[in-house]
């Protein structure tokens, strides 16, 4: 299995295999308080050969802090199938999105969300969650 595309975003959507990503490549995160929920989703590409397609998968999204504690866990299972047009022995490529909006960071920091398939971690994305200042208070006036 190899890794494609990893990204974090504020949305992302699959239809016809392709990840329609918005506001993807985001690194920073600010809030304005903790614990606060992550509140974002990844966009996630993988090629698998034919004989990986086969099988059921199981994905673990890692939140790791700083200094490597787990934060928070996001897992689940995905399989998928040959189209019967394809010729024999090509790869499959599979889009998935998965949510991180029920991820709850404790605090301020340098986060890395470590993607691991079949217990192998295939990349880590750095997110700086930092916390935001108040939004300044509209001027009013008569």
């Amino acid at each position: 299995m190899r890794l494609e595309c990893a990204m974090v975003c504020d949305a992302v959507t699959v239809r016809d295999g392709l990840l329609h990503i918005l506001g993807g490549g985001i690194g920073r995160v600010p809030r304005l308080g903790f614990p606060a929920p992550l509140d974002n989703e990844v966009a996630l590409r993988l090629t698998m050969t034919p004989d990986e397609v086969k099988a059921q998968h199981k994905i673990e999204i890692r939140v790791l802090t700083s200094t490597g504690a787990l934060a928070s866990t996001v897992t689940g299972e995905f399989s998928t199938s040959l189209s019967d047009d394809r010729p024999v022995g090509t790869d499959v490529s599979l889009s998935i999105p998965i949510s991180l909006r029920q991820v709850v960071v404790p605090g301020p920091d340098r986060y890395e969300i470590e993607i691991v398939v079949d217990g192998q971690s295939l990349t880590k994305l750095p997110v700086d969650v930092t916390l935001a200042s108040a939004a300044p208070a509209a001027a009013g006036g008569a």
